[in-house]
């Protein structure tokens, strides 16, 4: 049986919070973790790149959008793998795993209330279009109004050389590293091998499957992840 989302502002007005999240390690602590989980500390934790940005308090979930916008992230209202969404009612971000071609896209999330719908930590479901500019999460009924996507950082921003590469924080395992940090290697949208530096596959510009590429250097399903030096 499923039952209704019931779901509020998540907790963002507190920083200097928790770097572990339900076994989850971040390399920022803008936000607590509470008692069931935090969607804005998830999303941090999921994009180090937006979360080196956040400064001061005010970033519940329905005020990211926004805020990167001003700062100059690129947002929209078309998602892509890595972005992160942002509902404006309820207030909620999550990260996108995945888009589909009927306008649905796969999220990992968390929620700081421990609603109806949601389980304590890492949640994974389908936002399924509804009309008008809202959704639904899985088979719920209740309606999530859409405010946009707040994008990776587009091809004039990625790292070329190995010396920019080891500017931005990758993921990496064996010989193969992957971006964005935080990810497992079958949702990354870049990966390049580590001793080479030459880029294998980017999602941006051409249709990959993850799995395939991890699998070929033996990255199944899981791995350690660390920055490389």
């Amino acid at each position: 049986m499923y039952f209704e989302e019931i779901h509020f502002f998540a907790h963002g007005d507190v920083l200097a919070g928790d770097y572990k999240c339900y076994n989850n390690t971040s390399t920022t602590n803008h936000f607590k973790c509470g008692s069931h989980g935090n969607c804005v500390w998830w999303a941090a934790y999921k994009r180090p790149d937006l979360a080196k940005k956040i400064v001061g308090g005010g970033w519940d979930g329905g005020q990211w959008y926004n805020k990167f916008e001003k700062l100059g992230v690129s947002v929209g209202s078309q998602p892509e793998a890595g972005d992160i969404v942002e509902f404006s009612s309820p207030g909620h971000v999550a990260y996108v795993i995945d888009v589909f071609d009927d306008g649905s896209f796969d999220v990992s999330e968390m929620d700081w209330y421990g609603s109806i719908g949601f389980v304590d930590g890492v949640n994974y479901a389908t936002y399924h279009p509804a009309g008008s500019g809202k959704y639904r999460r899985g088979n719920g009924s209740m309606k999530w109004v859409l405010k946009g996507f707040i994008h990776q950082p587009n091809s004039s921003e990625k790292p070329q050389t190995e010396q920019e590469i080891n500017t931005i924080p990758y993921a990496k395992s064996g010989k193969l590293l992957w971006f964005p940090f935080g990810v497992e290697c079958k949702d990354a949208t870049r990966w390049i091998n580590a001793d080479t530096w030459q880029v294998i596959a980017d999602k941006t510009n051409q249709s990959v499957s993850g799995a395939v590429v991890c699998e070929q250097y033996g990255i199944l399903p899981q791995c350690s992840v660390q920055i490389p030096q």
